[in-house]
């Protein structure tokens, strides 16, 4: 765990958020249940996790993760560049992030639904449900390039994780107090308050935005249902995403 987190750190320089590299816990944590939407063919929970946001969790239909470096470049290759020869502009890592994700789709006979997030790709599996702690499922994870802190989450937790509602601190919110389960009368009446401000922060942002779906095969009906509860949630706002 040191090591990973000391890679996270270092990856800074590469372009990824400081808020985000201790985001992902490594070990199984106790969440509040807000919702158990019926889901035939699977099971699907959405959970508060410990920064107040809602979360998408699902025991078969998978989600991928993947952060891309802010901008493109680090700022040490942005001054680098300064000395260097004008060269053919580069492929940005989105596009070459969704090529990959197409081009695997078709070589794996795959459907994808494809996602932009705030830091990246959002991915969802239609064709096929997969165990999240299997081999199938950690060929995928490699072939994708997902963010190696969700893989281990996946992992711990068992499950596939998408969150639905915007990091508070992103809306100018405070992290929830308290953790759940919140007993204690004054931590319930200030998270009450908490979740009040919060709800009205995130009123009209949008987590995520469709960027198309790739890949022949035919979806599966519980991705579909998944699918569907997936984009009523993150698909209503209005950009930029958080």
């Amino acid at each position: 765990m040191a090591h990973d987190r000391l890679e996270r750190v270092l990856a800074l320089d590469e372009g990824s958020a400081a808020g985000d590299w201790d985001y992902y816990p490594s070990t199984p944590v106790r969440e509040e249940i807000v919702e158990s939407p019926r889901v035939a063919g699977a099971e699907a929970l959405v959970t508060r996790n410990r920064s107040g946001a809602l979360v998408l969790n699902t025991d078969r239909v998978a989600f991928v993760d993947i952060d891309l470096p802010a901008n493109g470049a680090s700022l040490f290759r942005s001054i680098g560049s300064l000395f260097r020869r004008s060269a053919a502009p580069r492929e940005s890592p989105e596009t070459a992030a969704i090529a990959r994700a197409s081009e695997w789709a078709e070589r794996s006979g795959a459907r994808l639904r494809v996602y932009r997030t705030a830091r990246g790709l959002r991915l969802l599996r239609m064709d096929r449900l997969i165990d999240p702690g299997g081999e199938e499922c950690e060929r995928m994870f490699a072939d994708l390039g997902a963010d190696r802190q969700y893989v281990r989450l996946c992992r711990a937790q068992r499950s596939f994780r998408a969150r639905l509602t915007p990091k508070p601190r992103r809306v100018d919110c405070e992290q929830a107090p308290g953790s759940h389960p919140r007993v204690d009368p004054e931590l319930a009446r200030r998270f009450g308050a908490w979740l009040e401000a919060y709800e009205r922060a995130s009123a009209g942002r949008a987590v995520c935005a469709f960027a198309g779906e790739h890949g022949s095969s035919t979806a599966v009906a519980p991705a579909l249902a998944v699918s569907e509860i997936h984009d009523r949630r993150v698909l209503a706002g209005e950009p930029p995403l958080v």
